[in-house]
């Protein structure tokens, strides 16, 4: 079985052939790519498929959940409950945005009550931003949301292909925390 996908990083994309073959997925790149170097690594190839897909099953499971408030909000939400307080601008380069977008998130979570904004002890010219109580039951509100998009699709998975799941969730935490760390 083999189908198309598309593997983009940055602004480089390829289409993928996918195939299993003896009950394992593996990837057929298709030769150089625009640069004319050789077929990227299957490290490589594991790394674009997991930004991709991951990319798109959280907007897929969370599509219609946001009540009005964008993803890039409810992400701004979660770095602010994980991380404490931040600047505009520590929260625009987690986004990978400009600072003046994220100023209007933060403008917009600011008048709904769901951030607070203080002067940094350090720099008084700039804010930290802090999230809210009324900010954390919203994006509590937006997981469980989300999560009930997801549940039947787990429930009616074979417990292997379940338990596969858990253990691919552990490894992204440790991989999405050590990409924090760097």
């Amino acid at each position: 079985m083999a189908a198309t996908s598309p593997i983009c990083i940055g602004t480089l994309c390829r289409s993928t052939v996918l195939s299993v073959r003896d009950g394992a997925d593996a990837a057929d790149p298709g030769g150089e790519d625009e640069t004319g170097a050789s077929a990227d690594t299957p490290a490589q190839r594991l790394a674009a498929r997991l930004i991709v897909d991951g990319s798109g099953f959280a907007r897929s499971a969370s599509r219609g959940v946001t009540r009005g408030y964008s993803l890039v909000a409810m992400r701004t939400l979660s770095s602010l409950e994980r991380d404490g307080g931040l600047r505009v601008g520590e929260l625009a380069r987690r986004e990978g945005i400009a600072q003046p977008s994220m100023t209007g998130v933060v403008n917009g979570l600011e008048r709904a009550g769901l951030v607070t904004r203080t002067a940094d002890p350090r720099d008084a010219r700039a804010a930290i931003v802090t999230v809210t109580e009324a900010g954390l039951a919203e994006l509590w509100a937006f997981r469980h949301r989300t999560a009930a998009n997801v549940t039947p699709l787990i429930e009616a998975l074979p417990s292997a292909d379940r338990a596969a799941l858990t253990r691919a969730a552990e490894l992204l935490e440790q991989l999405s925390a050590q990409l924090r760390d760097t």
